[in-house]
């Protein structure tokens, strides 16, 4: 199955890139032998493939879009709705719902029939 990971990332410390691998790894660890994930879509693994100094950006450590001139939300979330699209479920890290990117990932997602399954929820890969 193919996860796509949604969640905050604009006002949080390096844009939540930390969870947001933390999420990636345990979802590709997991297999019950009801839920087997083969591909992880990651928007922060993504970023940074696009933008291989994002560590290096002035905004970065405090999460401040204004200071990141570079990066292109257009262009990202062309890239995240496509994905939530080839996915067969979508994860949502915690506080997604103060997120515009991540409340429109969520929209597509309810709207197409993907499973969406909240993270932190004990049943939410069963």
């Amino acid at each position: 199955m193919k996860a796509y990971i949604a969640g905050p990332m604009r006002g949080i410390p390096k844009f939540n890139f930390p969870l947001f691998y933390s999420v990636e790894e345990e979802l590709m660890r997991h297999d019950d032998g009801k839920v087997h994930v083969t591909q992880v879509f990651n928007p922060a693994r993504h970023d940074v493939q696009v933008y291989p100094d994002i560590f290096l950006w002035e905004g970065f450590e405090a999460g401040d879009i204004d200071l990141c001139p570079k990066f292109s939300f257009t262009q990202a979330i062309r890239w995240d709705l496509a994905r939530v699209l080839e996915a067969d479920f979508i994860v949502m890290l915690p506080e997604w719902e103060h997120s515009s990117g991540a409340t429109l990932e969520y929209d597509v997602a309810v709207n197409c029939g993907l499973e969406v399954r909240v993270w932190g929820d004990v049943d939410a890969l069963h």
